[in-house]
C-alpha cells in the first residue's frame, strides 16, 4: 500500500496534516483515502477542522504533487466558508 503524508508547520509547530492512503493496490488508475486535520489557529481565529474524502481515478505516472494538489482541492471543497477570506 502506498501512504503520503504532508504536513504544514508554521514557525515549526505542526498546524495540520493530510494522509492519502491508496486504495487499489497500486493500479495504473487509483483510488485514495484521504484524511486531514487543521489545529485551532489564534491568527485565523478557526477551531479545529477534520475530515475525510476519497479521490478517484487518480492517473498513477505522474508527479506525486499532483496528488497533493487533488487533496487539496477536496479538503478546501469541504470546507466551505472556512477556505474564504473574512472581512
Amino acid at each position: 500500500m502506498m501512504t503520503v503524508e504532508v504536513e504544514v508547520k508554521v514557525n515549526g509547530r505542526r498546524v495540520a496534516t493530510a494522509t492519502l492512503f491508496n486504495q487499489t493496490c497500486l493500479s495504473a488508475i487509483s483510488d485514495y483515502r484521504l484524511e486531514w486535520t487543521e489545529a485551532a489557529s489564534d491568527v485565523t481565529g478557526l477551531g479545529e477542522a477534520k475530515g475525510e474524502a476519497i479521490i478517484r481515478g487518480h492517473a498513477r505516472r505522474q508527479t506525486v504533487w499532483a496528488l497533493v494538489g487533488k487533496a487539496v482541492i477536496a479538503i478546501l471543497s469541504r470546507m466551505g466558508d472556512r477556505a474564504e477570506p473574512q472581512g
